[in-house]
């Protein structure tokens, strides 16, 4: 017929929406890593850098998620 979907009924641009889940995750948790590691690295008794990380990761990943989007949708 057409279509461009594969044996499993995915379309290319379905696969994309659920690459953005796991993107969106994975670099989140990077960033709570790199924060983590650092309040390690300092001796720190609170988790502030960790808490960071995961807002910066979030902030950056939601903005990149947003431009992305813009593009699917069309």
């Amino acid at each position: 017929m057409g279509t461009d979907r594969d044996e499993r009924g995915f379309s290319r641009k379905d696969m994309r929406w659920l690459g953005l889940g796991v993107e969106f995750a994975v670099v989140v948790c990077i960033f709570a890593y790199a924060g983590y590691w650092i309040d390690r690295l300092i001796g720190g008794e609170e988790p502030e850098f960790l808490i960071t990380g995961f807002f910066v990761g979030f902030l950056v990943m939601f903005y990149y998620t947003y431009k992305s989007t813009k593009e699917l949708r069309k």
